[in-house]
């Protein structure tokens, strides 16, 4: 079936081989979809709905498509904002995420996920971010939201196909129950933020900005800074549990500090090491860092006596 312009799909099943949707835009409410969905609109909603065939859903106007939530996706689906305009999900109701999931964003809003209530994600989420909007996990600004963006079951993070080239993917109360590593490399003008989550699993985060506060990191840990395009501070408040590894790669003659606890402290229960070139990585800064494993340091231009922070041997 073809449906051009407008549809809004309100209850009810669909079921068959195909649904292709084109036009302005496809509001999903409540249907149940046992057919593959082929949707390139304007503007999509997603208020509710399960999607137990695959999907690829493309945004690409220039309004807003602010979804409630409550959707079920039960096979390997594809989300896309190339619009110039956001994308949100699940702004008052969770989504599940029950097989793969490949999230796209191209231009310059940001695809907004799991925004004001817990989304859970079984399976492997790979993360597509090649325009300056970027992705955001649980970006709602209410002072009151408690939800979390969870990786459960066989839930991991993953590096997408189109790659992660441009924007800030900022994740925000992610709670990566999983135990599968959470794996995202970027490049090119990428941004990584971290805040308010906890990983049990293994962390390896590059990008070539990175800034990470108030995480909690269970197993090894290994976060690369592979560029410079100026100085950067991290707040602090991390604590971290595993064997970590901080690194600042970038290479050419520069000017520019990386700096660590510019707020509070860390806590390093296990051996840290901390690894520089041309930028001046100043750790413990501000506030008690813990460590009560060994310290490696690669260089000179590792220094603790940048700030007025307190350097704790507490193994």
């Amino acid at each position: 079936m073809h449906v051009t312009q407008r549809a809004s799909l309100n209850g009810g099943d669909v079921i068959g081989e195909s649904l292709k949707l084109r036009g302005t835009y496809a509001f999903f409410q409540g249907t149940d979809f046992n057919c593959t969905l082929d949707v390139v609109v304007g503007q999509i909603k997603f208020s509710g709905g399960t999607f137990d065939q695959t999907g690829s859903f493309e945004q690409n106007g220039w309004a807003s498509g602010w979804g409630e939530g409550g959707c079920v996706f039960n096979a390997e689906v594809a989300i896309k904002n190339t619009g110039a305009t956001y994308l949100r999900m699940g702004e008052s109701e969770g989504d599940v995420f029950n097989d793969v999931v490949h999230f796209y964003s191209t231009n310059v809003y940001a695809l907004q996920l799991a925004y004001g209530d817990t989304t859970i994600y079984n399976n492997a989420v790979y993360l597509n971010s090649t325009g300056n909007g970027g992705i955001s996990f649980c970006a709602s600004l209410d002072t009151n939201y408690v939800g979390y963006a969870l990786f459960a079951q066989e839930g991991e993070i993953l590096t997408g196909s189109s790659g992660f080239t441009a924007g800030n993917i900022n994740m925000k109360h992610l709670l990566y129950e999983s135990t599968n590593s959470a794996n995202l490399t970027g490049s090119g003008t990428s941004t990584l933020t971290l805040s308010e989550s906890n990983f049990a699993g293994k962390v390896n985060f590059a990008s070539t900005n990175i800034y990470v506060k108030t995480t909690v990191f269970n197993d090894s840990t290994l976060l690369v800074r592979s560029g410079a395009t100026s100085s950067q501070s991290w707040s602090g408040g991390n604590i971290f549990k595993g064997v970590t590894t901080i690194s600042s790669t970038f290479s050419s003659s520069s000017s520019y500090t990386f700096t660590l606890s510019l707020d509070s402290g860390d806590v390093f229960e296990k051996d840290v090491f901390l690894n520089t070139q041309t930028v001046t990585m100043r750790a413990v800064f501000k506030g008690t860092t813990k460590f009560y494993g060994d310290v490696t340091i690669n260089s000179a231009k590792v220094i603790f006596n940048a700030g007025r922070g307190i350097f704790m041997c507490s193994g």
